[in-house]
């Protein structure tokens, strides 16, 4: 079993009764694995959509509990935008477009800051 993320996800007014599952809180166990921020940190360094290389384990894992859902996808956006920021990167960029789109349509990119 892994250890609880050292930071608290913010789910702001429109994810608090996702993130108050199973589900929620699995996702963001997954978005702070070292591996999870890894992923999300190299693709941002090659302006690619963090969410982009998270796809496949996120459908392997978690299709089955409804992570297709528009709202669960968005959540997953916010954890992943506050789990790069606080790794030292600005959003740069919304809605650009995911390749290939397994899960996600669309993605936001990072800057490392500095």
């Amino acid at each position: 079993m892994s250890a609880s993320p050292a930071y608290d996800f913010d789910p702001k007014p429109f994810y608090a009764d996702i993130f108050d599952t199973d589900l929620g809180r699995k996702l963001w166990d997954f978005i702070n694995e070292g591996s999870t921020i890894d992923l999300m940190k190299d693709a941002s360094d090659r302006g690619r959509p963090a969410v982009e290389p998270l796809q496949e384990d996120l459908l392997k894992r978690h299709e089955q509990e409804g992570v297709r859902e528009k709202r669960i996808k968005r959540m997953i956006g916010l954890m992943a935008r506050q789990v790069l920021e606080r790794s030292g990167y600005n959003k740069l960029e919304s809605r650009i477009q995911v390749k290939p789109q397994r899960l996600f349509e669309s993605g936001s990119t990072y800057e490392r800051r500095g």
